[in-house]
């Protein structure tokens, strides 16, 4: 992946043979339905742990960042990117990143990447309702001056309880992405084996 990567970059007479082979090596087997790469190491719910319980591998997220960059850049894989940034954009945790810091990197940048391919220029009016504040409506215009500042809402969460409904309507030209992240608590009746075991030896005089 990092040497097509480096062959795009350097408009390469090989870059075009070593897409074409990675896209057959894609998880989907099939180079007109990738989405994604994945390692050779399967994640499962046995390693399993804590907040990032439900990420993929970190190899997997900067594995496809690396290929949305290449997509990118080379036109003619470029109208099969789409589905390589819904799968990253599917991946991401509540905060907007994964379950590294380097998969991070490469994601947002493989990402932004995509996004300033799609447009150049961003006039965009967007209002989201049903969130059950005292301000029912919150609206929100993008332009190129703020289309890359994160803006962020807390949900009433007894409102949304009430009338899980809310209402995303935009108008104008440009790229947004909205994320809505849902956090609750669940009961668990039987815990997860100690990760640890503690055995004490004393002496006695």
């Amino acid at each position: 992946v990092l040497r097509a990567n480096a062959l795009v970059l350097a408009e390469s007479s090989g870059a075009a043979a070593a897409m074409t082979e990675l896209m057959s090596t894609c998880a989907e087997g099939d180079p007109e339905r990738c989405t994604h790469w994945t390692s050779s190491s399967t994640f499962t719910d046995e390693n399993c742990r804590g907040y990032y319980c439900h990420s993929p591998p970190a190899a997997d997220v900067e594995m496809t960042g690396y290929m949305l960059l290449s997509m990118v850049r080379d036109e003619a894989f470029f109208a099969r990117a789409p589905a390589v940034a819904n799968w990253l954009l599917g991946q991401r945790n509540a905060i907007g990143g994964y379950s590294s810091t380097q998969d991070t990197i490469i994601a947002l940048q493989a990402l932004s990447a995509y996004a300033t391919r799609l447009t150049t220029s961003t006039d965009l009016s967007v209002s989201v309702s049903g969130l059950g504040s005292e301000a029912s409506t919150w609206d929100i215009h993008f332009t190129n001056a703020n289309r890359d500042i994160l803006q962020s809402r807390e949900v009433d969460s007894e409102a949304v309880l009430s009338d899980p409904e809310i209402t995303v309507a935009t108008s104008g030209s440009g790229l947004v992405l909205v994320q809505l992240a849902v956090r609750y608590n669940t009961f668990t009746a039987e815990g997860r084996a100690p990760e640890y075991e503690v055995s004490c030896d004393w002496h006695t005089s």
